[in-house]
């Protein structure tokens, strides 16, 4: 039987920095067994392309040249809406510039935030879908991760662990999320349905010093068998 085959996004963001997609792609392929297509310029988002995966992984975000298009981020949230699993990671919750501006304008990210100049409709239904919107992080540093919900497939057998990393901090509003991890008080992994999709975000990967570590990879592995899981 053919693996799964996946769509890994690495536009932009935290996929160009040293040996980061190359972790990725293996940590995918090799031990979550996927047949992995690796897209770095969003040639893919499309509503007939999106129809030919399993999964969708989003590790794309800000500082891609150019940026996601509302026409892209429709067909995603579209995709995810009619059924298709997508995992979210670290800086997918910032895929706009002008999301920084947003937040500057209003004080904060709000809870409940309304389309002006900065960000449309449609990109403010994607960091809906995706569950939150980033708001800033200290310098990395390690820190704890606690995990708050251990019957969860994705983080079954694995213990509160240390990472060094950026700590996201996240905002919006959080009450449709079941949370499965975090740190300092934030949420760091955890899922949501949108529409008719399973959704799931992991706060943590700046780097290979993360995307290395053994909890992660756990994580990670065991994310993409909780979305392609049977309902």
């Amino acid at each position: 039987m053919a693996n799964p085959r996946a769509l890994l996004l690495t536009h932009g963001g935290h996929g160009r920095l040293p040996n980061n997609r190359a972790i990725l792609e293996e940590l995918l392929v090799r031990q979550a067994q996927l047949d992995v297509l690796t897209d770095d310029e969003n040639t893919e988002l499309t509503a007939e392309r999106l129809t030919g995966y399993a999964l969708i992984i989003n590790y794309s975000g800000y500082r891609a040249v150019p940026e996601v298009t509302e026409e892209q981020v429709t067909a995603l949230a579209d995709a995810v809406a009619g059924g298709k699993p997508y995992i979210a990671l670290h800086v997918a919750t910032l895929p706009w510039k002008a999301q920084l501006d947003y937040m500057t304008r209003h004080d904060g990210w709000p809870d409940q935030p309304a389309p002006d100049d900065l960000l449309s409709p449609a990109q403010l239904r994607y960091l809906e879908m995706t569950g939150s919107a980033f708001v800033g992080h200290p310098p990395i540093a390690p820190f704890l991760v606690r995990i708050t919900n251990r019957a969860h497939l994705i983080t079954a057998g694995v213990e509160d662990f240390e990472i060094e990393d950026e700590l996201y901090q996240l905002g919006g509003d959080q009450t449709a999320l079941q949370v499965l991890a975090e740190a300092g008080g934030q949420p760091l992994l955890y899922t949501r349905q949108w529409g008719q999709g399973r959704v799931h975000y992991n706060a943590l990967g700046h780097d290979q010093r993360a995307l290395n570590h053994p909890s992660y990879q756990r994580l990670l592995v065991q994310a993409v068998r909780w979305a392609l899981a049977p309902a």
